[in-house]
């Protein structure tokens, strides 16, 4: 499993990420899959989204499926209702896992 997304520290806000590693690095490095940070409810929610889908498909083109990691910040609540809409939006881009 390979990390895609970052880009933040945290001295700033975390879920500014983008897709750090291209489909070519994962092939070459003979990842098994991909990983992505989506931050449901997050400041960047629309772009951790949006990186989500660029790996899905980029994965789908070579048969290497791509995790979605859900990132709870500090002022969401971590119960069933934010995890079933996570798991949810995230399934519905195309998650693999």
């Amino acid at each position: 499993m390979l990390r895609s997304s970052g880009g933040q520290s945290i001295l700033k806000e975390l879920s500014n990420e983008l897709v750090a590693v291209d489909i070519d690095d994962a092939l070459r490095l003979n990842a098994s899959a991909m990983a992505v940070q989506v931050y449901i409810g997050g400041v960047h929610e629309h772009q951790s989204i949006g990186n989500l889908c660029k790996v899905v498909d980029a994965g789908n083109r070579y048969g290497v499926p791509t995790m979605a990691v859900t990132g709870v910040g500090k002022e969401l609540a971590r119960d069933a209702k934010y995890l079933g809409l996570a798991t949810r939006i995230c399934a519905e881009m195309g998650a693999h896992l």
